[in-house]
């Protein structure tokens, strides 16, 4: 809609010694904007690595735009 959205990112790296291992993200996000300014992201991350454990990852993102040329401020 013009002021929710949702997305779905992958990302894979592969190990640059050139052992096999490899890493990968699947990010899932929905984000609604409050306002022409501002907005607000839950998402949630699962990652999985041979040299690391798998994780799963939540989060809460606020974006704000402020000044005349829109400058962004993250948290």
């Amino acid at each position: 809609t013009q002021w929710s959205s949702a997305g779905v990112q992958f990302s894979q790296a592969d190990d640059l010694a050139d052992t096999g291992d490899d890493s990968y993200e699947l990010d899932l996000y929905y984000t609604h904007s409050t306002t022409r300014f501002r907005r607000v992201r839950f998402g949630v991350t699962y990652g999985d690595s041979d040299l690391d454990d798998d994780f799963l990852r939540f989060y809460v993102q606020f974006t704000l735009f402020m000044g005349s040329h829109s400058h962004g401020l993250n948290w």
